[in-house]
């Protein structure tokens, strides 16, 4: 595979591109969180008791983060059944440059 040295741009460059983003996106940006805004407002107001389902789900999500590792392996073993591969990252600097290495060398390939 590729080289993994990414060097993202500068500050500058960054702000650049947002900038051209909010210039040519920013209305349909705007106009989805309003419209989620609302959706997620109407949701809250039809619902009895949104603080039970929100501990309900900070439960969930507890007890997922502690099985953790069985969970990844339930999947790696899923995957690799059914012949994926399965890559664990470091961190998220070692995800985005495994998927910028995929990436890169999918051109390499001939399909």
């Amino acid at each position: 595979m590729a080289e993994r040295a990414h060097q993202p741009g500068s500050r500058s460059e960054t702000a650049a591109r947002i900038q051209h983003l909010l210039e040519t996106e920013g209305e349909a940006v705007h106009a989805h969180s309003s419209a989620m805004s609302a959706r997620q407002a109407q949701t809250y107001a039809e619902t009895d008791d949104i603080e039970t389902l929100r501990a309900d789900a900070r439960a969930i999500k507890e007890e997922a983060i502690n099985r953790l590792p069985e969970l990844l392996e339930t999947v790696r073993e899923a995957v690799e059944a059914n012949g994926g591969t399965v890559y664990v990252a470091d961190d998220a600097a070692d995800a985005n440059a495994y998927v910028s290495d995929v990436v890169a060398n999918l051109s390499l390939i001939h399909i």
